[in-house]
């Protein structure tokens, strides 16, 4: 029996199918569904590419511009010359003003009135640096020019405050007074250590000048333990707080008292003696006491004469003809000497006519004076004084 061959699948082509047709319609929905998907990655790439602009738009504004680091060097630097110096002027001296701000102002002095611009200026008796030394004025005194014959040869004739008279050097005077009138400064500071450094700035600064005890500086703004003062030539400087007191501008030093005087008087043991000198470079007695009763309130002249007649006297501290009675002194109380000239019949020393020397009593049996053996000012007892002066007269200044 044969068996009958069984169709296969598709062995046959379906009725419905037609092999181009079927082609072009799969291409034809291929190309379509290509399409779509080119489209869609299009978008999708052009989407991508406007969120990747925008970031990088949004970098861009956020991104450091190559200018501005320099401007912030720029500002920077803006603030360290100017607000800082402006935070500083907050701190000037109550309504301190400068000498800058272009005030009118009454000057005090003359237009022959110039300024001291070396730590202490000679005075000479005559217009050579060999004659007699007859004194010495202070950093940033003012002192009045009386005659200029002799200027080119190196001198000028002047008057101090005291009413000292003699040649100095023009080259140490400046005639710019701005540095002494009071009315351009609301305060002042006056030297009471024996040196003072002014420098060129606040801190790590040079040295300008070494001001000597006495010198009177005008401030210009006050800064922490620092004040900024005005110095002759238009020139300003910086000096601490230590060594100085402040005053108002137009005040005279306050009074103090025979203790706080002595103490200052003590810090000129062992300097150098020097005729008619106002430093701890060299000083006599008269300067000792003049320089040192000035920053205690009691301005004196630095002339031995003249400081004879000055003070109070205290009674009954010489019996003549050459005792003195130490029990009635006290500390700071001055001695004028005169010199012996000879003895009378009952062998009592005379004295000169006028006073050659100063003593300043430190108690303890001690007297600070000038030492002609030593050559400077030192502490020595009584005893070793009489023997070629003998007390005229004790005069006290401080209570």
């Amino acid at each position: 029996m044969k068996q009958r061959q069984q169709d296969k699948p598709w062995s046959k082509p379906r009725p419905d199918f037609v092999a181009g047709e079927h082609m072009r319609r799969l291409t034809t929905e291929r190309k379509k569904q290509s399409g779509k998907r080119a489209r869609e990655e299009r978008k999708m790439r052009i989407s991508l590419e406007k969120a990747e602009n925008s970031v990088q738009n949004a970098a861009k504004k956020a991104a450091v511009p190559p200018w501005f680091p320099p401007l912030i060097v720029l500002a920077v630097l803006l603030g360290v010359l100017l607000i800082i110096p402006g935070i500083l002027n907050l701190r000037k001296a109550d309504t301190g003003k400068s000498v800058d701000d272009h005030r009118t102002y009454v000057s005090i002095y003359a237009d022959n009135v110039r300024v001291v611009n070396v730590p202490a200026a000679t005075i000479y008796a005559e217009p050579d640096i060999k004659a007699e030394r007859i004194g010495q004025v202070l950093f940033n005194s003012p002192v009045q020019v009386t005659e200029t014959e002799h200027e080119q040869s190196g001198f000028v004739y002047l008057t101090t405050l005291d009413g000292k008279q003699g040649y100095i050097r023009p080259d140490e005077l400046s005639m710019d007074r701005q540095s002494v009138e009071p009315d351009l400064y609301t305060h002042k500071v006056v030297v009471t250590d024996l040196q003072k450094s002014v420098m060129t700035h606040a801190s790590n600064g040079n040295l300008m000048i070494e001001v000597k005890r006495g010198t009177v500086l005008y401030i210009l703004y006050d800064g922490t333990n620092l004040f900024r003062v005005q110095l002759p030539d238009g020139k300003e400087g910086w000096v601490s707080s230590t060594g100085v007191f402040k005053l108002s501008a137009k005040m005279d030093v306050p009074v103090t008292d025979n203790e706080a005087f002595t103490s200052y008087v003590l810090a000129f043991d062992q300097t150098k003696f020097m005729e008619h000198g106002l430093t701890n470079e060299g000083v006599d007695m008269p300067g000792v006491l003049s320089v040192t009763s000035y920053i205690n309130g009691v301005p004196l002249p630095s002339d031995i004469v003249a400081l004879a007649e000055t003070g109070e006297t205290v009674e009954n501290a010489v019996v003549q003809p050459s005792y003195l009675d130490t029990k009635v002194l006290r500390s700071g109380d001055v001695i004028y000497f005169k010199p012996i000239v000879g003895y009378d019949e009952e062998n009592r020393a005379i004295g000169g006519e006028e006073v050659e020397k100063l003593g300043i009593w430190l108690g303890d049996d001690q007297i600070l004076t000038d030492s002609q053996r030593t050559f400077s000012i030192v502490r020595q007892q009584p005893d070793s004084i009489f023997s070629s002066w003998i007390p005229y007269r004790v005069a006290r200044y401080f209570h």
